[in-house]
């Protein structure tokens, strides 16, 4: 039986390929189907919004989120710099308040809007604002703080850090396939250097926003 081969030349410009019978071939639908849910996977499970109030409607939440999914893919390297200059400050807030028990993990909670101070005004309506560290250390002799710890926290997240590792293993099951085809010596399309790209600003995004 005669072995199928097909030959391009790096200059060639090539359409629509449909998926070949090759055993280890592929097609134009199987780069953009690996290359766009790796992109989703990436943008969805990256970002860190504020946390929604307590009346907050659904579609506004997923609408916030979508924005920043969409900020994301056009420009990933302005989400890492908000990583970084929020990690600066949840690490600022750990020196002004870390013989309290003040984490990074709370430096970034509060910078997310996860604690809260009940406010009432004069006319006896109430409120909820969000507090910083320095808030916390104002309140600290008042009753009505719930000291809540660094696991308190982690236990929010434990559904988001396995959506999190699918991400990370199918973006390094994407760079091990272009890495593996550059040393083949075979084609690579620019979707899915561009995603390689986009694979290590989440990589590093997620190392910034760890804690």
């Amino acid at each position: 039986m005669a072995s199928e081969s097909i030959v391009f030349n790096s200059t060639d410009w090539v359409g629509w390929t449909a998926n070949p019978s090759l055993p280890y071939g592929r097609g134009t639908s199987d780069i953009l189907l690996s290359c766009l849910f790796t992109l989703l996977i990436c943008t969805w499970t990256v970002q860190h919004t504020y946390v929604p109030a307590s009346n907050e409607k659904w579609y506004w939440v997923s609408f916030r989120k979508f924005r920043v999914m969409a900020i994301t893919i056009i420009a990933p390297e302005m989400l890492i710099g908000a990583a970084i200059g929020e990690y600066l400050l949840a690490k600022k807030s750990v020196t002004d308040a870390k013989d309290k028990g003040w984490t990074k993990t709370h430096g970034f909670f509060a910078l997310m809007g996860g604690f809260r101070a009940k406010v009432v005004y004069e006319d006896r309506s109430s409120d909820l604002l969000p507090i910083n560290s320095y808030g916390i250390l104002a309140l600290k002799n008042s009753a009505q703080i719930y000291p809540i710890t660094k696991d308190d926290i982690n236990d929010k997240s434990k559904a988001d850090f396995l959506v999190k590792a699918t991400a990370v293993l199918q973006s390094l099951w994407l760079v091990v396939q272009c890495v593996a085809r550059l040393a083949q010596g075979l084609p690579i399309t620019p979707l899915e250097l561009a995603t390689t790209g986009f694979v290590g600003c989440t990589v590093t995004t997620y190392l910034v926003w760890f804690s």
